[in-house]
């Protein structure tokens, strides 16, 4: 079931499977506002008011990490840097390489990068806080300016 969330850095689609979030990214690639906004459902379920509320702190910088119920498919590999993901503190940030150390493959940087990319579920699995080891940003699936916002945000809601 889809549902769509107004965030201050733009609209977010996300997407659930009974209880829990399987998907939720910015709209960015979207044809257009109007044509999402027609694709998603307002069921106004407890699940998707548990997930606007939450959204809602953390964009207020008064939730620093998500209690939602979440389902990712993937690798085992996959899976487990999205944890190490995961554990990077509220307004902090790490390296590719750091992931790479943290998950015991420290010659997998590319690879690491590869399964961040595939995260589904934005915000809620952090891959916005993993920048290059050069201190740059990097890339972001939904693009750089919404990464730069999103660590902005966090770094002074620290």
């Amino acid at each position: 079931m889809l549902f769509c969330y107004n965030s201050p850095l733009g609209l977010m689609k996300g997407e659930r499977d009974e209880d829990y979030l399987i998907g939720l990214r910015f709209a960015t690639q979207e044809l257009s506002t109007s044509s999402l906004l027609q694709n998603c459902f307002d069921d106004e379920e407890e699940f998707e008011e548990v997930i606007t509320e939450q959204l809602n702190l953390y964009f207020l910088g008064k939730l620093k990490s998500f209690s939602l119920k979440f389902k990712l498919n993937g690798t085992e590999f996959q899976k487990d840097v999205w944890a190490a993901v995961s554990s990077i503190p509220y307004g902090e940030t790490r390296s590719y390489s750091e992931i790479a150390n943290m998950i015991k493959k420290p010659l997998a940087v590319r690879a690491v990068a590869s399964a961040i990319a595939q995260n589904k579920i934005a915000i809620v699995i952090p891959c916005h806080r993993v920048i290059r080891s050069d201190g740059e940003i990097g890339e972001y699936a939904w693009g750089s300016e919404i990464k730069k916002g999103l660590l902005v945000m966090e770094r002074s809601n620290k």
